[in-house]
């Protein structure tokens, strides 16, 4: 299963590096600190019948969930982090050949690495890290089944700065789970 990932908008609120600065006018101009957020995106899903006759189907479906992580500035405009998020979701996808196959995501997670660039009030960055997903597939015919499936992702994205407590990002993600047989 490979899947890509568009995270459209999401909002971190930045916590206890800028907590004194919450309600200042003035932007923050560090990246530094632990933040909490949530965000919403996309995902398409290609389930690869590697050796099968039956062939290849594709998800799709809406993402809501939400993110932890921590930054620090390395004192060159380097900023590194990891981040931690849970999303669930409604990937769906279906294959009819008789008996009709459909595999439905129900919830994705992850763990990253980031590097960012500090540029003020944008902060470009590129990350990778684990990931899982948790699927279930079913037939017509009455058969179903759930796994785990654990993988790698890869991306990149950038930060807004909106206010001293609030950023908004964009991001886009490539997720590789191993294989799993049903």
């Amino acid at each position: 299963l490979a899947e890509l990932l568009f995270s459209v908008l999401g909002g971190t609120t930045v916590g206890s590096a800028q907590a004194a600065d919450m309600f200042s006018p003035s932007p923050v101009s560090s990246w530094d600190g632990f933040y909490a957020g949530a965000n919403i995106g996309y995902s398409m899903g290609i389930v690869d019948h590697v050796g099968s006759t039956v062939g290849d189907l594709t998800t799709m479906g809406a993402l809501i969930g939400g993110q932890l992580g921590y930054n620090f500035s390395t004192g060159n405009g380097l900023v590194l982090g990891v981040q931690g998020d849970l999303d669930f979701t409604n990937g769906t996808g279906t294959y009819t050949p008789f008996p009709t196959v459909t595999q439905t995501d129900a919830w994705e997670a992850s763990l990253t690495g980031h590097l960012g660039y500090d540029a003020g009030g944008i902060m470009p960055y590129v990350l990778a890290g684990l990931t899982a997903v948790g699927t279930t597939r079913s037939s017509t015919i009455g058969a179903s089944e759930s796994a785990f499936l654990g993988g790698l992702t890869i991306g990149g994205g950038a930060a807004f700065k909106v206010s001293n407590s609030v950023s908004l990002f964009a991001e886009a993600r490539y997720n590789t789970y191993g294989s799993h047989t049903y």
